[in-house]
């Protein structure tokens, strides 16, 4: 009896100590479990770290671009131009169509009967295209067609005819070649290749004298300090059989839109004869070729009497005024 007792305690201690191990097994295990888990959670924090520093790298490296100033595409004239046929005027906003869509400029909106479209012929009425095609039409930019000769302007293409009337680069002609080029290239072309003289002004709105032989080449070339961008020439002519010289100033430039506009005061007055002098003021003149004849009532005439020595020289004081910039 004592023996069966013994075997059946110990069967349950047994028993007992095998399902205490394996509890503690199990807890073992779970807590080394719970361990590695955190330990991965732990590794994929860093690898998420890791990879934001990567992305933060790869934004580094290849930043936004920048969009270009302006992009040159080609695009069909007709899109840009009024479509009546017999004007082709190009288009400004605000834009209006007619009816069956034919975009007309304000001219011929405005030409005939009220709601008249002049691409169909037919009465309709005109609707505003609306602010987004104003938009493209107004941000067609074209570079001046005077670049090769210095313009870097980019002006909108319905702006373009008035720009090109009043670009200041607009080329002029040399008098003794087949040369062009803008008037400050031209400038240095004129000294350079056919010697012409050339003057400094200190100023506008400053007197300056200029000493002119009759016998000297007739042009002189007039540089104002500051504004090398303009060119005038000062020329001196025979005026008939009568030893009368006429002396006048331009502007050397294309077109007088270009602008500013000038006034010139000058006089003929021999240093040995104060009380003999004649003078004239009258409005500077443009010239889009250096020494081109200019209106014969807007030069000064000089007499004989007024020349100085065995030179025939002329001694003449210059002003010129910017009136309208």
């Amino acid at each position: 009896m004592a023996d069966g007792e013994e075997h059946q305690n110990k069967r349950l201690l047994t028993a007992s100590g095998v399902g205490s191990i394996n509890k503690k097994a199990k807890a073992l295990s779970s807590v080394t479990l719970k361990e590695e888990s955190e330990g991965v959670v732990a590794q994929g924090g860093r690898a998420s770290h890791r990879a934001r520093g990567v992305v933060a790298v790869a934004e580094q490296a290849n930043p936004p671009m920048e969009l270009p100033r302006i992009i040159n595409i080609g695009l069909q004239p007709q899109l840009l131009h009024c479509a009546v046929t017999d004007c082709s005027r190009p288009l400004k906003p605000p834009v209006f169509k007619c009816a069956a869509g034919h975009r007309l400029c304000n001219n011929c909106r405005g030409q005939g009967r009220a709601g008249h479209c002049r691409k169909c012929g037919r009465d309709t009425t005109f609707v505003y295209c609306g602010p987004d095609l104003d938009v493209y039409i107004g941000g067609a930019m074209v570079p001046c067609p005077f670049v090769v000769f210095g313009c870097g302007s980019s002006v909108a293409y319905h702006e373009m005819d008035a720009h090109r009337d009043a670009c200041a680069y607009a080329p002029c002609r040399c008098p003794q070649c087949p040369f062009m080029a803008s008037p400050a290239v031209l400038r240095d072309h004129l000294a350079t290749h056919h010697a012409w003289p050339v003057h400094g002004v200190p100023s506008y709105g400053a007197h300056f004298h200029v000493g002119a032989a009759v016998s000297e080449p007739p042009h002189r070339l007039l540089v104002v300090e500051g504004d090398e961008q303009r060119l005038f020439v000062l020329s001196v002519r025979a005026r008939g059989a009568a030893d009368i010289w006429a002396v006048s100033l331009a502007c050397v430039r294309a077109s007088a839109k270009a602008g500013p506009r000038y006034v010139y005061t000058i006089w003929a007055c021999p240093p040995t004869r104060e009380r003999s002098w004649v003078g004239m003021e009258a409005d500077v003149p443009s010239c889009a070729v250096p020494g081109a004849a200019v209106d014969e009532g807007m030069a000064l005439c000089v007499l004989p009497e007024l020349l100085v020595g065995p030179s025939k020289e002329i001694h003449l004081k210059v002003r010129m005024r910017v009136v309208q910039p």
